[in-house]
């Protein structure tokens, strides 16, 4: 498995309005081809099969509430790396918060963005209970960035995972090398927990239980309203899944483009 330090290694999307749908477009040239769809849990079966030899556990959950695993990177920060022959020329405008060193000469700085109200974000997180960090990165970089910003502030998430807890999943087909999450790994009531993450290839294997929040962006206002007031629906709702099919239609947004979740 590839270990990639960080989340991001390419210049940042400037649309902060971007959703699920508009990541994944299909070629309006080509004709639906039955024979082309693609199974990724078939593609991940001997990864997947792995992880669940080792199932993880969450502590000092509250039972009643569902369970939150929620990607840091463009809720809580945003981590900008970029390339050695681009320099810093394709910057936020606002300046960011601090650096650090990525111990990578391909990537050799790292420069964060801490979103402004990540006070009252996790405020609000705190509120709902059951709150997990999942990110693709590694413990190593979150580390860092999370001691830069106030470890402390962070100590109610008991529950952390990192990229070892990830599928390193490859689709030559569909140009799809990325890391992605999956609820396989973990001893959780599916029907009782969300995974929030604003980068929609995260979702690939668990689209019925993912919530795909508009991420940060260092030089646009940041609304997290309505993910809290989405919240507090799923806290009252008996199968999460059923809200969040409605809601975002991940899985008909992959059926789509021929990519199939079986």
């Amino acid at each position: 498995m590839k270990v990639v330090l960080f989340r991001r290694f390419a210049r940042p999307l400037r649309n902060p309005a971007r959703t699920f749908f508009g990541w994944f477009k299909k070629p309006t040239e080509s004709p639906p081809d039955p024979l082309r769809e693609i199974s990724v849990r078939d593609i991940a079966k001997s990864s997947l099969d792995k992880l669940k030899t080792s199932k993880r556990n969450l502590v000092n959950m509250k039972s009643g509430r569902p369970v939150f695993l929620i990607e840091p990177e463009e809720f809580f920060f945003y981590t900008y790396v970029p390339l050695t022959l681009e320099g810093y020329a394709n910057m936020f405008r606002r300046k960011f918060d601090f650096e650090i060193s990525t111990f990578d000469s391909e990537f050799p700085t790292a420069t964060i963005y801490v979103n402004p109200q990540l006070d009252s974000i996790l405020a609000r997180l705190k509120e709902l209970g059951n709150v997990a960090m999942y990110t693709t990165a590694t413990e190593e970089s979150t580390g860092k960035i999370l001691e830069k910003i106030g470890s402390e502030k962070f100590d109610f998430i008991e529950n952390r995972f990192y990229q070892p807890d990830c599928i390193d999943l490859t689709i030559e087909d569909m140009c799809i090398e990325d890391l992605v999450k999956t609820l396989d790994h973990f001893e959780v009531d599916r029907a009782r927990t969300v995974i929030v993450d604003a980068k929609p290839m995260s979702f690939l294997l668990e689209p019925d239980n993912s919530y795909p929040i508009v991420g940060f962006n260092p030089d646009e206002d940041f609304d997290s309203r309505g993910f809290f007031e989405d919240a507090k629906v799923l806290a009252e709702t008996k199968d999460v899944r059923e809200f969040l099919k409605a809601r975002f239609q991940i899985r008909k947004t992959l059926k789509d483009i021929d990519i199939l979740i079986n």
